[in-house]
């Protein structure tokens, strides 16, 4: 019987057109991965698709395939019209397109078609395999699957994720709880295979595992993450680049809010809780975007090791209020809130207004922490 990772290089070596999903939850470091597998199935001339409904952060935009993230999955599948030419050849179909509308003529070697010799059914998709990374449940994918959900139930799924409460939906399922991220499973499966790895995957992969970490220096960095990183470098990766390219490129206004931000800090000691909010409003010079709050999130986390659990609130151009929160019992915030794994973090949303969630967010943190303990 095959082991996961064998089946997924079987799968990987017989499929003919596969498409890699990002989930609307992902990070820079998620994309990473998922480019870094594009480029290797390039590099076996494989025809592929990798698709994003979510706009991508353009700090990882130096990688090669960047630019071949789609917004939206495209002519998945065909329409089969189909005709019983047993009792009467078709002699001739030719077409039109007028006033909206597309007209098939279809003219029959003798007599007349009736109605009852034609039927209709969808085609096969043009796709045979769905790969899926950082997306703990089918849900998680977000507009993709909610727009194209049989695309998920007819195909075959490799599930890629190192989330501890992955539910192993894929037929296929390469999970890693130890992993730093998704670059680091991906490139150990290629690595440990000796498969050539082709220079643009090992930049990507690199540049995954760096993301994830910080630059090697989060505890979820680990000996075999090092190994991983190294057997990239000897691959090609340039680390110098990548480095340069993540971290020596934050703008002026970067630097800003974040400075504004520690700025408006709160502390409770008594669920040892430290948290910042925030109405975009408030900071006009700056664009504030999920990702780019998600990023000073960690930079925060990285900087502030006082409290237990830190919690980022931000109020929507739809004025609801949204929020990043970690600490070392995902578990607990994922259920108090009704979120969503993101990396280390839970992020979750509450349908009112910042100055009203901020209240409901304390008192269900203060009632939830007294209950664990």
């Amino acid at each position: 019987m095959k082991t996961n990772k064998e089946e997924f290089l079987a799968q990987i070596k017989k499929t003919q057109y596969p498409i890699i999903i990002l989930p609307d939850i992902s990070n820079k470091e998620t994309t990473c991965a998922a480019l870094g597998l594009y480029n290797i199935l390039k590099n076996h001339t494989k025809k592929i698709d990798i698709v994003s409904y979510k706009k991508q952060d353009p700090q990882i935009s130096f990688l090669t395939g960047y630019d071949s993230i789609k917004d939206k999955i495209e002519h998945s599948r065909n329409f089969l019209l189909s005709f019983d030419t047993s009792q009467n050849p078709i002699k001739n179909i030719h077409w039109e397109e007028k006033q909206n509308r597309l007209n098939i003529f279809i003219t029959p070697k003798t007599g007349s078609i009736s109605p009852k010799d034609f039927s209709f059914a969808p085609g096969k998709y043009c796709y045979d395999l769905v790969i899926v990374l950082g997306a703990a449940e089918l849900q998680y994918v977000g507009a993709c699957y909610e727009k194209n959900a049989d695309l998920f139930f007819d195909l075959p799924i490799i599930n890629i994720d190192y989330h501890i409460s992955n539910e192993q939906y894929g037929q296929v399922n390469i999970l890693d709880v130890k992993a730093s991220g998704n670059s680091e499973i991906v490139a150990n499966v290629f690595l440990e295979e000796q498969t050539p790895m082709p220079q643009p995957a090992a930049d990507c992969f690199y540049a995954g595992i760096l993301e994830a970490t910080e630059s090697f220096q989060t505890p979820r960095t680990t000996p075999k993450t090092l190994n991983t990183a190294a057997n990239l470098i000897d691959s090609g990766a340039d680390h110098k680049k990548i480095t340069r390219s993540l971290y020596k490129t934050q703008n002026i206004k970067t630097i800003k809010l974040w400075g504004q931000l520690m700025a408006r800090l709160k502390y409770l000691s008594s669920i040892n809780l430290a948290w910042i909010s925030i109405n975009p409003e408030e900071i006009p010079d700056a664009r504030v975007t999920t990702q780019k709050l998600r990023s000073i999130f960690d930079k925060i986390r990285n900087s502030y090791s006082k409290a237990g659990t830190l919690m980022l609130l931000w109020q929507t151009k739809q004025h609801l209020t949204r929020g990043l929160i970690q600490n070392s019992n995902r578990e607990l915030l994922k259920d108090l809130l009704k979120g969503i794994e993101w990396g280390n973090a839970i992020i979750f949303e509450f349908n009112s207004p910042l100055s009203v969630s901020e209240k409901k967010i304390i008192k269900i943190l203060e009632q939830g922490y007294k209950i664990e303990s």
